[in-house]
């Protein structure tokens, strides 16, 4: 009896119904749909850390390089100043040197002005004595003077004493046609073609046979010239020529005429 209830109990928990057939398919289902669904999420997972990790590992490499454009830019700033710093301190030096050489300058300046006053009281005593000593000089030494400046350069000095020489009715001869030929040529210099011209006529006429005319007659045609009156300068440039033909200054006279 009891091995027939026990049969029979096998019996009806070995036949189960359909819906517990489905139930317990669905339970198997779902326990194969979670396994896969933590195997995914598993997966799932281990991207995501791989994703952190390389975020993390972009992260750090951002880091760095703002930390070391940070650091660049702090360097260059830093050399910056300090150029700064180089150029304050020597524009500072060079405005200490323009403050000295300002001092210089002033102290120059006063010296100067102490210099020329002292000159221009030299030059003034000098200047009162040589009046004094010129008027006690005689013709001869007038002349020396005044062919002595000229030899020098100083035609304004020599100027002054030729023509006291050429209104004085005492000096003649040679001397005089020296005076006028270095009056002419003062004349010629300062492009005073008309006084020149006067000067040298004068020269030529009061002393034909002087040897003052070989120079005079060239520069009396130059200043013809110079005073657009071709046809003179040519007559006086040949008159030159056929009274000196051996004259240095023949050569010159010739290519004057070659141009008129």
């Amino acid at each position: 009896m009891k091995t027939l209830i026990v049969m029979l109990v096998l019996l009806v928990g070995g036949c189960k119904t359909q819906e517990q057939i489905q139930r317990e398919q669905m339970v198997d289902n779902l326990a194969v749909q979670i396994v896969e669904g933590q195997k995914m999420s598993a997966d799932y997972t281990v991207k995501i850390n791989e994703v952190q990790e390389r975020l993390n590992e972009l992260q750090g490499k951002v880091e760095e390089r703002g930390y070391l454009k940070s650091q660049e830019l702090e360097n260059q700033n830093k050399e910056l100043n300090e150029k700064i710093s180089i150029i304050e301190e020597q524009l500072k030096l060079l405005k200490e040197k323009q403050d000295t050489q300002a001092k210089d300058i002033n102290a120059i300046k006063d010296l100067q002005e102490k210099q020329n006053q002292y000159l221009q009281k030299v030059l003034k005593t000098l200047g009162s004595k040589k009046k004094a000593v010129r008027k006690r000089k005689g013709t001869t030494a007038q002349y020396n003077e005044a062919m002595n400046l000229y030899r020098k350069g100083k035609y304004a000095a020599s100027k002054n004493i030729l023509i006291k020489l050429s209104e004085n009715k005492k000096v003649s001869g040679k001397t005089r046609a020296h005076v006028l030929h270095n009056l002419g040529m003062i004349a010629y210099m300062d492009k005073d073609f008309e006084t020149a011209k006067t000067l040298f006529s004068k020269l030529f006429t009061e002393f034909p046979k002087s040897s003052f005319n070989k120079n005079g007659l060239l520069f009396l045609g130059k200043s013809f010239q110079k005073s657009k009156q071709k046809e003179q300068a040519k007559q006086v440039l040949e008159e030159l020529i056929k009274l000196y033909p051996k004259a240095k200054q023949v050569k010159e006279a010739k290519l004057i005429l070659k141009k008129i």
